[in-house]
């Protein structure tokens, strides 16, 4: 029995390790097969709940060239205002960016875009909502007005920034707003 239970781990280790190599090779193609392409999104669930996935917006030839980050305006019942800010991996932690820093940015710049994705702003409305319930007991929350900051990241050869230092100037544009009750409507004035 020993050795049959050591042959099913030695092969589970095996298929483990084929696996990953072959999401880690098959994936950093930018260009797939049908059959490479059908494989991976079998494996792409997998892939997502360990972080795996990985999109090639970030690299070279044509890195995301805009820089941006989200938080909110709160408007209490009481009357007065507070500040929610949206996660970014560049103030975190380095533990907690290496493992959820890169989510958060991917959801901020590819999926929190104006005037598209009204579930998302409405359960974000709700996920600050609940966080704020923590952070001030008692207070009530009238709205909630989101903005979206955006630095255009110019070429290097335009423009050089040496590596950490931040962007200084940034467009503000008010994107969603979420009133309690409940009224949602998308906002595009900008703000400076």
């Amino acid at each position: 029995m020993k050795k049959y239970i050591a042959k099913v781990q030695k092969f589970l280790i095996v298929v483990f390790i084929l696996v990953h190599g072959f999401i880690m090779v098959g994936a950093s193609l930018p260009d797939q097969s049908v059959a490479m392409n059908r494989a991976l999104g079998l494996l792409e669930p997998y892939q997502y709940f360990v972080g795996f996935h990985q999109g090639w917006s970030m690299f070279a030839p044509h890195p995301g060239g805009v820089n941006s980050y989200v938080d909110a305006l709160v408007e209490y019942t009481d009357g007065s205002t507070g500040k929610w800010l949206y996660p970014r991996p560049s103030q975190m932690s380095a533990i907690d960016k290496s493992l959820a820093g890169e989510k958060y940015r991917k959801l901020s710049q590819e999926k929190l875009l104006p005037r598209q994705n009204i579930e998302l702003w409405n359960d974000l409305s709700q996920y600050v909502i609940r966080e704020l319930q923590v952070t001030s007991p008692g207070k009530k929350v009238a709205s909630i007005q989101f903005y979206r900051h955006t630095n255009i990241v110019k070429p290097p050869q335009v423009l050089f920034v040496s590596h950490g230092q931040p962007a200084k100037t940034y467009a503000t544009d008010g994107i969603f707003q979420y009133k309690l009750p409940v009224e949602l409507s998308y906002d595009t004035q900008i703000h400076q």
